[in-house]
């Protein structure tokens, strides 16, 4: 497995992503960072969003952004895409857009978190990119059981614990939790739109 530090790094070292404005994770979250890009890279366009991903069908929407079923164009994989639309956003909302990929990035590699994969932030949206969860939500999962016994409910309890353990001891809270269903019940996402 490949870190996202070394995923954005690789992935820079590619091409560049984004518009005008727009930046990576890795850089937008150390902004100080002396790195310049070689003199031969300087002439290449930065990718946007739809350069490198396809939207494909919407998975469900939210009070301030819409997420996707999203193909990466060269891949073919499968992501999820959450996009928020910057049109009517106050400078505190982007704030709080840039602090939730702060926060997300600290979970990658952490175990039971849904993994960001990639961003960008554009002029007209900001685009997380992350893993593809098919299963839906734990929810409803539950309810479409026809048998759902003790230690079924336990171990996803504790699950669900372990990771509330993890944010706090990272010092993230989050008021919208949501849990998100995978076959083996082994990822939740604190930042989705429930």
């Amino acid at each position: 497995a490949i870190s996202f530090a070394q995923h954005m790094e690789c992935r820079d070292k590619e091409h560049t992503h984004g518009a005008p404005g727009s930046s990576s994770v890795a850089t937008m979250l150390a902004p100080d960072s002396t790195a310049t890009l070689p003199s031969f890279m300087s002439n290449i366009p930065k990718l946007r969003f739809s350069d490198v991903y396809s939207l494909k069908t919407q998975n469900r929407k939210g009070s301030f952004a819409v997420v996707w079923k999203a193909e990466h164009r060269s891949t073919t994989e499968i992501y999820a895409v959450k996009v928020i639309q910057r049109k009517g956003l106050r400078p505190a909302d982007d704030a709080a857009v840039l602090n939730e990929v702060a926060m997300m990035q600290q979970l990658v590699g952490k175990k039971h978190f849904l993994q960001l994969v990639d961003f960008y932030e554009e002029e007209d949206a900001f685009y997380l990119v992350m893993e593809y969860m098919a299963g839906g939500d734990v929810f409803d999962q539950v309810v479409k059981q026809s048998h759902y016994t003790e230690k079924d409910a336990r171990d996803l309890v504790s699950t669900l614990l372990k990771t509330v353990s993890t944010l706090h001891d990272l010092g993230i809270a989050h008021r919208g939790r949501c849990a998100v269903w995978t076959t083996t019940l082994d990822i939740w996402s604190p930042f989705a739109n429930c």
